[in-house]
């Protein structure tokens, strides 16, 4: 489900940045031979209903958002490369995990989107490698611990989630804006990814680059090495939601880092 990320200015607001963008976005190559796990990790990161999840200041600064256009895998709508202005916020070090979405619906008896039912009286489910419905957050079709990666939420579910956070800790929790998104993703770095050009299961959970790992779909966040930042996750392991809505290409965007 992703990170929370805050701006400072002349008082502290916490935002939630980045949830997993898509239903059951999962992203780790499905073939090949892997270990189960079978023992829960210990958790990368602190949560406390009461105080929120850890948090990481990133300074403002200016860079140069999108992909090149000779950049390998570069997709029609990551560009055109233009500068960004983007305030200082705070996001969260790690990914939202499956128990601290628990602790939410435990709380407030919510019922995801994937749990609902549809006109034709069907259960929703999720969407991931494949169409398939009664799939939710519990049981995503694939093995999880406490401290995977939430997946399976909307858009709407992570508004709920984040609503929720505000008013339990008294702070103002959203969605980063995807400028905000991405120069916390790149950590300083200009490359494709902050460790070079090319996608590497040595520094992510990533699908079809040699699954070299032990984890068949999403990982116990924190399994890899944080950005420059201190930021775990930010490529591989789950989609991430923002708060913009999606455009076909950056022209006319915002240039402050705004939605």
């Amino acid at each position: 489900m992703a990170k929370l990320m805050a701006m400072q200015r002349t008082s502290r607001f916490i935002f939630l940045c980045a949830w997993l963008c898509g239903w059951c976005g999962a992203l780790a190559w499905s073939g090949g031979v892997y270990a189960e796990i079978t023992v829960e990790p210990q958790p990368a990161c602190e949560f406390n209903p009461l105080e929120g999840p850890e948090m990481v200041l990133i300074e403002s600064g200016v860079f140069s958002m999108g992909s090149p256009a000779d950049e390998e895998n570069r997709a029609s709508d990551e560009g055109p490369v233009h500068q960004v202005a983007v305030q200082a916020f705070s996001l969260s070090r790690c990914e939202v995990t499956v128990q601290e979405f628990e602790t939410f619906v435990s709380e407030t008896g919510y019922i995801t989107d994937a749990e609902q039912f549809d006109l034709e009286g069907q259960v929703k489910g999720c969407f991931g490698f494949a169409e398939t419905n009664a799939e939710n957050w519990r049981n995503p079709g694939f093995s999880q611990t406490s401290q995977s990666a939430v997946v399976c939420v909307s858009f709407r579910d992570t508004q709920a989630y984040s609503l929720w956070l505000s008013l339990r800790t008294g702070q103002s929790y959203r969605l980063p804006s995807e400028a905000e998104w991405e120069y916390a993703a790149r950590g300083t770095k200009a490359t494709a990814y902050p460790w070079g050009k090319e996608a590497s299961h040595e520094y992510a959970n990533y699908s079809g680059v040699g699954a070299r790992d032990q984890w068949q779909y999403t990982s116990p966040v924190g399994s890899f090495s944080a950005n420059d930042f201190g930021l775990y996750d930010m490529h591989g392991n789950a989609w991430e939601w923002a708060e913009d809505c999606w455009q076909g290409d950056y022209n006319g965007a915002p240039v402050d880092g705004s939605p």
